[in-house]
């Protein structure tokens, strides 16, 4: 793993949560909607770069091509947790087949970065992946309503960093 690319992937989703709690404050809707995009986007780039460490996922045969059905949620100042889907496909076949798999991320950022992070990815039971019919288009949602913490038991893959993990 590239750590200087890592460090950069969190110092910019620090960036992009700040940015959503100032558009949260000044009850600009659309901004809001703008900031949940970039945040689930650059969410996708910071679990790409995990995953080229990981063993069960081939990074070189494999592509994320973003986050669909979203629900970005603020449960405390500068603290944001995201739900949806991460679509995926084939390094050879880039028109080809494209699956989903579930995400989920609670993200701590402050002024100084990223303070801490965990992000959990695809299904534990690989049967479970679902084909994505082309056509997809990206749903986020952004709202105060939070969901349970789900058990660790039903993703495949957990990351979690920070600052405060250094």
């Amino acid at each position: 793993m590239d750590r200087a690319k890592l460090q950069r992937k969190e110092r910019m989703i620090a960036a992009i949560i700040r940015q959503y709690f100032r558009a949260l404050e000044a009850n600009d809707s659309e901004a809001v909607e703008l900031e949940s995009v970039d945040l689930c986007s650059a969410t996708s780039w910071l679990l790409e770069e995990h995953l080229k460490c990981a063993p069960d996922w081939d990074s070189e045969q494999r592509w994320l091509d973003g986050v669909i059905d979203s629900n970005v949620v603020d449960l405390a100042k500068l603290c944001v947790q995201i739900e949806g889907k991460v679509v995926w496909g084939l390094s050879e076949d880039p028109g080809g087949k494209q699956w989903s798999e579930p995400l989920w991320a609670r993200m701590h950022a402050s002024d100084e970065g990223l303070e801490q992070y965990e992000i959990r990815f695809g299904h534990a039971n690989e049967e479970e992946s679902s084909e994505v019919e082309f056509g997809f288009y990206q749903t986020i949602s952004s709202n105060r309503v939070k969901s349970e913490v789900p058990d660790r038991r039903v993703f495949k893959f957990a990351f979690s960093g920070g600052l405060q993990r250094r």
